[in-house]
C-alpha cells in the first residue's frame, strides 16, 4: 500500500460498518509533531452519547527494498537462502506433523505457498541460466571458472537453460503467474527479513528494530499530546499484527490503556517458525500491566491467516479467536479475502462501541493506523 491508503481505507469502513452509530469523517489533518490523522465524530444511535474517533498510521511498506536493479547472480543467491530459510525451520516440519499442529487450510496454504516458492526459484533459475549461456560477462566468467574447476562440461548452462525452460515447467510457471510468484516471493522474504531483523542495504539497523520503533514512537506520540486519550486500540492487519506485537511486548505500564486488535495475523504459524514469536506472546502473558483486551479475527479460510499462540504451559487469558461468516467467493479469491477484514463489521464495530469504564473517550491504533479521540471537554 501507498502511504495513508491502509489508514483512509480504515476510515472508510469504519465509517461504513458502523451499525448503530452516526459517524461524519472529517478532512486529514497533521499536529505539531508531524503526524498526520483523520477525526471522524461518532455518536450512538441508542445512547447518543458522542465522541471522536482519531485515526493515524504507522507506515512501513516503503521498507520494502525495490528488486529491480539484482543481478541474476544476486536474485538467484538470494533466493537459495530464502527457500534454505522457509524449507529447513520449524514451519516447514510441523505442516507435515501428525498429529496435525494447524489447521487443515493452514497445512495446505503452506504446501501451495511452498510450491509456489520452488516455481519461483526455478524461474530464477531460468534467468541465471540465461544470462550465463548468453556469456553475460558479470555472471558468466566466474560460473565457467567454476564450472572448469568442478569437472562440468562447457555446454551445462545451455543444458540447464533448456530444461529450466521446458514446456512443463514454463506451462507450471504461467499457470500461477510470474508476478504472483515474485509476489509470494516478496512477503516471504519481507517475512524472513523481519524476522531475523536482518539489516537493509542503507543501514546497518535491522529491519525488524526499524519497524517497532516506528510503532513505538507513534504509539509514545499518542499517549504524549496534551489531552490525553483514556483508551488505545492497536488494530494490526496481517504481517502488522507480528509488528504490533513487538512494540506491545516493550510498552510496559502503558498497555494498560491498550486493546489490541489483530486481523488476519499469521502470528500462530509463524511461532513455528520462529520462537521470538511466541516469546513476544509471553512478554505480553507475563507483564506487570496486561493489556485491557486482545481481540483475534480470523476468516476460516483464509490460507495466510492463523490465530494467536498461547504459550507452552499458559492458559489462555485473552478471548478466543473469532471466526466471522467469510464473504461469498473468498476462498476462491486468498488476496482479495485476506483484505476483506476492512469490510467485517465484526472487525470494525468494537473501534466504535462505547468504552464501559472511560465514557469520554476511546483511541485506536494500526500498524498500519493508529487513532484516538480527544475528551469531549477538551
Amino acid at each position: 500500500m501507498e502511504q495513508l491508503e491502509g489508514r483512509d481505507l480504515l476510515v472508510d469502513s469504519v465509517c461504513h460498518y458502523s451499525d448503530g452509530f452516526i459517524t461524519n469523517a472529517k478532512s486529514s489533518k497533521i499536529d505539531s509533531d508531524g503526524y498526520n490523522s483523520v477525526d471522524i465524530d461518532t455518536e450512538s444511535r441508542e445512547t447518543g452519547t458522542k465522541r471522536t474517533l482519531t485515526i493515524f498510521e504507522a507506515y512501513w511498506s516503503d521498507l520494502i527494498p525495490d528488486r529491480v536493479q539484482e543481478t541474476p547472480l544476486t536474485k538467484f543467491w538470494r533466493a537459495t537462502k530464502l527457500l534454505f530459510y522457509w524449507f529447513t525451520g520449524g514451519l516447514a516440519r510441523n505442516v507435515f506433523r501428525w498429529p496435525p499442529r494447524f489447521p487443515y487450510q493452514t497445512s495446505i496454504a503452506m504446501i501451495c505457498i511452498g510450491i509456489m516458492l520452488v516455481l519461483w526459484y526455478l524461474s530464477v533459475a531460468a534467468m541465471l541460466a540465461a544470462a550465463i549461456a548468453s556469456g553475460d560477462t558479470v555472471v558468466a566468467d566466474w560460473f565457467t571458472q567454476l564450472a572448469k574447476w568442478v569437472g562440468i562440461p562447457d555446454n551445462w548452462a545451455s543444458q540447464l537453460d533448456v530444461i529450466l525452460n521446458s514446456a512443463f515447467v514454463v506451462f507450471l510457471i504461467g499457470l500461477f503467474g510470474v508476478g504472483r510468484l515474485q509476489a509470494i516471493a516478496d512477503i516471504s522474504d519481507f517475512v524472513k527479513n523481519y524476522l531475523r531483523d536482518e539489516p537493509g542495504a542503507a543501514s546497518g539497523v535491522g529491519l525488524r528494530a526499524k519497524l517497532r520503533k516506528r510503532v513505538l514512537d507513534l504509539l509514545d506520540h499518542v499517549h504524549s499530546v496534551d489531552e490525553p486519550y483514556d483508551e488505545v486500540f492497536v488494530v494490526a492487519h496481517s504481517i502488522g499484527g507480528i509488528i504490533a506485537l513487538d512494540a506491545l511486548a516493550e510498552y510496559g505500564s502503558r498497555l494498560e490503556k491498550i486493546s489490541f486488535h489483530t486481523w488476519g495475523s499469521a502470528m500462530g504459524a509463524l511461532a513455528s517458525q520462529e520462537p521470538l514469536v511466541e516469546a513476544e506472546v509471553l512478554k505480553v502473558y507475563d507483564n506487570k500491566t496486561r493489556l485491557k483486551s486482545w481481540t483475534d479475527i480470523v476468516f476460516r479460510g483464509d490460507f495466510m491467516a492463523s490465530r494467536i499462540p498461547v504459550p507452552a504451559g499458559r492458559d489462555p487469558i485473552f478471548a478466543p479467536t473469532i471466526y466471522p461468516q467469510m464473504p461469498e467467493g473468498g476462498f476462491m479469491r486468498q488476496q482479495k479475502l485476506h483484505m476483506d477484514y476492512f469490510r467485517c463489521e465484526e472487525a470494525i464495530l468494537p473501534l466504535l462501541q462505547e468504552v464501559k469504564v472511560h465514557d469520554m473517550e476511546a483511541a485506536a491504533v494500526q500498524s498500519g493506523e493508529v487513532s484516538g479521540d480527544k475528551p469531549l471537554t477538551a
